[in-house]
């Protein structure tokens, strides 16, 4: 849904910040990963592009089938934010970039001119933390939607009312051919 959002409103741009998808880190991370099926994430009808016109990458992370955070890469800054809203300094980061290089550097050989396994990690970034233990996915996802780590800070969740507005975006979205029968079923009653 970002990656169309973007698209639709920015068409004169290459698409410049790619959202990997959930399931992304659950193959990245197996014991033996087949990097070829991985790379194939990062094709331009995809979730990917143009390594060399890309800025950001957003990978959601799903820790222990228990919390979701989400690292932010920016190629341009050489900085990978942790994006955790229930921040634990205990967990192990670094391997999900260090995966990240291997399977860029896979796919794009000697057009991927980074390393961001080596780029300054900020676990600290100022966003918003949650109050409660349930709303990780609902911070990951709007940390995703703002895009720019300066704008997080400012970010106001109200639990319920957020959940709600997320779920009626994705059901109402206009590629969301049930969300027209929804709409449609709604306004015969």
């Amino acid at each position: 849904m970002l990656r169309i959002d973007f698209e639709e409103n920015h068409k004169d741009q290459t698409y410049n910040t790619w959202y990997m998808p959930t399931f992304f880190t659950c193959k990245l991370q197996t014991a033996e990963p087949d990097l070829t099926t991985i790379s194939i994430y990062f094709d331009a009808d995809r979730y990917g592009g143009d390594i060399e016109m890309c800025e950001k990458i957003f990978v959601p992370i799903n820790e222990d089938n228990q919390h979701w955070y989400c690292t932010l890469v920016d190629f341009g800054e050489k900085k990978v934010y942790i994006l955790d809203s229930l921040p634990n300094s205990t967990k192990q980061r670094g391997v999900v970039v260090q995966d990240l290089d291997t399977v860029l550097q896979h796919k794009f050989g000697d057009k991927y001119k980074f390393q961001a396994s080596l780029f300054e990690v900020d676990e600290s970034a100022n966003i918003p933390k949650q109050l409660n233990g349930y709303d990780c996915g609902v911070y990951v996802i709007n940390f995703m939607k703002s895009s720019e780590v300066e704008q997080m800070s400012s970010l106001m969740f109200q639990s319920e009312t957020e959940r709600f507005n997320i779920a009626m975006e994705l059901v109402l979205h206009r590629k969301n051919a049930w969300g027209f029968l929804l709409q449609d079923h709604l306004q015969r009653r």
